[in-house]
């Protein structure tokens, strides 16, 4: 056991190492020709029978919520699966 915690250290230690890591960086990102953006609200009013909830394949990226004004639909982009498509692409 102690051999692999020497061996570790010395591994990830080194200053090249050490270099890269701190150094990397991303390259710039670049949104393809294919993307078609996020989707919007369209200021019809909200009935309240999830059917954007439920046509959106994403969990969570849509809710319906109760305001003083009737149901508002919030859509939350991170959690929408060109968000993620994005970021597998460019990562």
């Amino acid at each position: 056991m102690p051999l692999s915690i020497v061996y570790y250290a010395r591994e990830f230690l080194r200053r090249e190492w050490l270099t890269k890591f701190f150094a990397a960086r991303t390259a710039p990102l670049v949104i393809p020709s294919y993307f078609r953006n996020y989707p919007e609200l369209t200021g019809k009013t909200c009935t309240h029978h999830l059917f954007c909830m439920m046509a959106c394949p994403a969990p969570g990226a849509i809710d319906v919520i109760h305001t003083p004004e009737g149901w508002q639909p919030r859509i939350h982009i991170g959690h929408c699966i060109q968000h993620q498509a994005l970021l597998l692409f460019f990562d």
